[in-house]
Protein backbone atom coordinates (compact mmCIF):
# COMPACT_ATOMS: atom_id res chain seq x y z
CA UNK A 1 0.00 0.00 0.00
CA UNK A 2 1.31 3.56 -0.74
CA UNK A 3 2.19 6.01 1.41
CA UNK A 4 3.45 9.34 0.78
CA UNK A 5 4.69 12.41 3.10
CA UNK A 6 2.37 15.44 2.68
CA UNK A 7 3.40 18.07 5.26
CA UNK A 8 6.21 18.16 7.81
CA UNK A 9 6.73 20.61 10.49
CA UNK A 10 10.16 22.65 11.59
CA UNK A 11 9.06 23.63 15.07
CA UNK A 12 6.11 22.95 16.87
CA UNK A 13 4.22 21.75 19.51
CA UNK A 14 2.14 18.37 20.25
CA UNK A 15 -0.82 17.97 22.26
CA UNK A 16 -1.77 14.13 23.19
CA UNK A 17 -5.61 14.01 24.37
CA UNK A 18 -6.57 16.95 27.05
CA UNK A 19 -3.05 17.23 27.91
CA UNK A 20 -1.06 20.55 27.53
CA UNK A 21 0.67 20.77 24.34
CA UNK A 22 4.58 19.27 24.60
CA UNK A 23 7.13 22.04 23.50
CA UNK A 24 9.73 19.60 24.13
CA UNK A 25 9.58 18.05 19.88
CA UNK A 26 13.02 17.35 18.55
CA UNK A 27 13.12 20.05 15.23
CA UNK A 28 12.27 19.11 11.75
CA UNK A 29 11.14 15.36 13.03
CA UNK A 30 7.34 15.77 12.78
CA UNK A 31 5.46 15.03 9.75
CA UNK A 32 1.89 13.73 8.40
CA UNK A 33 1.61 11.27 5.87
CA UNK A 34 -1.27 9.52 3.84
CA UNK A 35 -1.54 6.01 3.40
CA UNK A 36 -3.84 5.86 -0.10
CA UNK A 37 -6.85 3.89 -0.28
CA UNK A 38 -6.64 0.51 -1.87
CA UNK A 39 -8.84 0.39 -4.44
CA UNK A 40 -11.18 -2.82 -4.69
CA UNK A 41 -13.88 -4.21 -7.50
CA UNK A 42 -17.04 -4.48 -6.44
CA UNK A 43 -18.64 -7.85 -8.53
CA UNK A 44 -22.52 -8.77 -9.76
CA UNK A 45 -23.64 -12.21 -10.46
CA UNK A 46 -21.25 -13.95 -13.12
CA UNK A 47 -17.96 -12.22 -11.61
CA UNK A 48 -18.12 -8.80 -14.07
CA UNK A 49 -16.61 -5.95 -12.59
CA UNK A 50 -19.50 -3.67 -11.16
CA UNK A 51 -17.75 -0.47 -10.53
CA UNK A 52 -14.60 0.47 -8.33
CA UNK A 53 -14.13 2.04 -4.99
CA UNK A 54 -11.74 3.32 -2.81
CA UNK A 55 -11.20 2.58 0.80
CA UNK A 56 -10.53 5.05 2.69
CA UNK A 57 -7.15 7.02 3.36
CA UNK A 58 -5.59 6.85 6.86
CA UNK A 59 -2.97 9.05 7.80
CA UNK A 60 0.27 8.74 9.85
CA UNK A 61 1.59 10.94 11.99
CA UNK A 62 4.84 11.14 13.28
CA UNK A 63 7.53 12.88 15.73
CA UNK A 64 10.63 12.44 18.24
CA UNK A 65 10.32 13.98 21.79
CA UNK A 66 13.43 14.44 23.76
CA UNK A 67 12.87 12.85 26.99
CA UNK A 68 14.80 12.29 30.41
CA UNK A 69 14.28 9.14 31.34
CA UNK A 70 12.60 6.05 29.91
CA UNK A 71 10.13 5.26 32.07
CA UNK A 72 8.57 8.60 31.22
CA UNK A 73 6.56 6.52 28.56
CA UNK A 74 5.46 3.39 27.50
CA UNK A 75 7.12 1.88 24.85
CA UNK A 76 4.81 -0.30 22.16
CA UNK A 77 1.55 -0.53 20.32
CA UNK A 78 -1.90 0.69 21.59
CA UNK A 79 -5.08 0.23 19.55
CA UNK A 80 -6.51 2.96 21.22
CA UNK A 81 -4.30 5.73 21.51
CA UNK A 82 -6.59 8.76 21.36
CA UNK A 83 -6.55 12.00 19.81
CA UNK A 84 -3.53 13.86 18.79
CA UNK A 85 -2.93 17.26 17.37
CA UNK A 86 0.16 19.65 15.88
CA UNK A 87 0.51 23.26 16.84
CA UNK A 88 2.67 25.05 14.60
CA UNK A 89 5.29 27.73 15.99
CA UNK A 90 3.72 30.47 13.56
CA UNK A 91 0.15 31.79 13.06
CA UNK A 92 -1.27 31.07 9.47
CA UNK A 93 1.03 27.81 9.64
CA UNK A 94 -1.17 24.32 8.55
CA UNK A 95 -1.59 22.46 11.60
CA UNK A 96 -3.37 18.94 11.82
CA UNK A 97 -5.52 16.99 14.51
CA UNK A 98 -5.79 13.25 14.39
CA UNK A 99 -8.84 11.53 16.25
CA UNK A 100 -9.47 8.02 17.02
CA UNK A 101 -5.96 6.71 16.15
CA UNK A 102 -3.75 3.89 17.06
CA UNK A 103 -0.64 5.17 18.98
CA UNK A 104 3.01 3.06 18.67
CA UNK A 105 5.99 4.20 20.73
CA UNK A 106 9.90 3.02 20.13
CA UNK A 107 12.85 4.38 21.88
CA UNK A 108 16.23 5.64 20.68
CA UNK A 109 19.51 6.84 21.54
CA UNK A 110 21.85 9.67 19.90
CA UNK A 111 24.75 11.99 20.72
CA UNK A 112 23.24 15.27 19.58
CA UNK A 113 19.39 14.79 21.46
CA UNK A 114 20.17 12.27 23.64
CA UNK A 115 17.24 9.41 24.81
CA UNK A 116 14.03 10.28 22.35
CA UNK A 117 10.62 8.53 22.23
CA UNK A 118 9.52 7.95 18.44
CA UNK A 119 5.51 8.68 18.08
CA UNK A 120 3.91 6.65 15.51
CA UNK A 121 -0.49 7.69 15.59
CA UNK A 122 -2.34 6.37 12.52
CA UNK A 123 -5.89 7.01 11.86
CA UNK A 124 -8.12 4.00 11.32
CA UNK A 125 -10.05 5.55 8.24
CA UNK A 126 -13.19 6.75 10.06
CA UNK A 127 -15.84 8.57 7.78
CA UNK A 128 -19.26 9.54 7.27
CA UNK A 129 -22.28 8.24 5.24
CA UNK A 130 -20.74 10.42 1.94
CA UNK A 131 -17.39 9.00 2.19
CA UNK A 132 -15.62 12.03 3.96
CA UNK A 133 -13.42 11.37 6.57
CA UNK A 134 -13.87 12.71 9.94
CA UNK A 135 -10.70 11.64 11.98
CA UNK A 136 -8.39 14.56 10.60
CA UNK A 137 -8.69 18.03 10.30
CA UNK A 138 -6.20 20.33 8.67
CA UNK A 139 -6.35 23.89 9.94
CA UNK A 140 -3.58 26.98 10.04
CA UNK A 141 -3.05 28.30 13.19
CA UNK A 142 -5.48 31.04 14.73
CA UNK A 143 -3.70 33.72 16.72
CA UNK A 144 -5.21 34.22 20.30
CA UNK A 145 -5.00 37.95 21.93
CA UNK A 146 -2.40 38.92 25.01
CA UNK A 147 -4.81 39.10 28.18
CA UNK A 148 -5.85 42.59 29.63
CA UNK A 149 -4.30 43.01 32.77
CA UNK A 150 -6.39 46.25 34.61
CA UNK A 151 -5.76 47.54 38.24
CA UNK A 152 -4.92 50.60 39.99
CA UNK A 153 -1.20 52.02 39.70
CA UNK A 154 0.44 53.39 41.64
CA UNK A 155 -1.45 52.77 44.72
CA UNK A 156 -1.41 52.62 48.62
CA UNK A 157 -1.46 49.82 50.88
CA UNK A 158 -3.21 47.46 48.13
CA UNK A 159 -5.00 47.21 44.33
CA UNK A 160 -7.15 44.30 42.99
CA UNK A 161 -5.91 43.65 39.47
CA UNK A 162 -8.57 41.57 37.36
CA UNK A 163 -7.42 40.19 33.68
CA UNK A 164 -9.54 39.18 30.73
CA UNK A 165 -8.91 37.45 27.64
CA UNK A 166 -10.54 35.70 24.33
CA UNK A 167 -13.81 34.06 25.10
CA UNK A 168 -12.85 30.35 25.79
CA UNK A 169 -9.48 30.90 26.33
CA UNK A 170 -7.27 30.63 30.33
CA UNK A 171 -5.36 32.68 31.51
CA UNK A 172 -1.77 31.96 33.12
CA UNK A 173 0.57 34.27 35.33
CA UNK A 174 3.31 34.54 37.09
CA UNK A 175 4.32 37.53 39.73
CA UNK A 176 7.92 37.14 40.30
CA UNK A 177 8.74 38.70 36.87
CA UNK A 178 9.35 34.66 34.98
CA UNK A 179 7.65 34.06 31.55
CA UNK A 180 4.16 32.21 31.95
CA UNK A 181 3.62 29.14 30.52
CA UNK A 182 0.65 26.29 30.97
CA UNK A 183 2.09 25.56 34.16
CA UNK A 184 1.90 28.62 35.82
CA UNK A 185 -0.98 29.59 37.39
CA UNK A 186 -4.39 29.76 36.46
CA UNK A 187 -6.25 33.23 36.95
CA UNK A 188 -9.49 32.52 38.13
CA UNK A 189 -10.59 35.55 40.42
CA UNK A 190 -8.87 39.08 41.04
CA UNK A 191 -5.51 39.49 42.85
CA UNK A 192 -4.92 41.70 45.92
CA UNK A 193 -1.49 43.35 45.60
CA UNK A 194 -0.19 45.02 48.55
CA UNK A 195 3.66 45.41 47.50
CA UNK A 196 5.31 46.66 43.69
CA UNK A 197 4.53 43.67 41.81
CA UNK A 198 5.27 42.94 38.00
CA UNK A 199 2.51 40.61 36.39
CA UNK A 200 3.08 38.96 33.33
CA UNK A 201 0.04 36.90 31.29
CA UNK A 202 -0.68 34.74 28.39
CA UNK A 203 -4.09 33.19 27.19
CA UNK A 204 -4.18 29.91 25.55
CA UNK A 205 -7.02 28.41 23.77
CA UNK A 206 -7.18 25.31 21.75
CA UNK A 207 -3.33 25.01 22.29
CA UNK A 208 -2.60 28.11 20.78
CA UNK A 209 -0.72 30.51 23.15
CA UNK A 210 -0.67 34.49 23.04
CA UNK A 211 1.96 37.10 23.42
CA UNK A 212 2.80 37.99 27.05
CA UNK A 213 1.07 40.77 28.43
CA UNK A 214 2.83 42.41 30.98
CA UNK A 215 2.11 45.10 33.81
CA UNK A 216 3.95 46.76 36.67
CA UNK A 217 1.86 47.57 39.47
CA UNK A 218 3.31 50.05 42.09
CA UNK A 219 3.29 51.15 45.78
CA UNK A 220 3.92 54.71 47.05
CA UNK A 221 6.53 54.77 49.06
Amino acid sequence: MSTNKIIGWGKCGIKMGSAAAMEDIVEGSTSLSVEEGEEVEATIEGGEAEARKTKPDKYILEFERRIGDATEVTPGFVENGGDVEVIPENVGAIGVKLTGCSKRINLSFDSTDGLKAHYTFKTKGAHDASGALTDVILAAKGSVNAPVISGTTPFTTSTSVTMTADDGATIYYTTDGSTPTSASTAYSAAITLTDTTTIKAIAIKGGVSSEVATKTFTENE
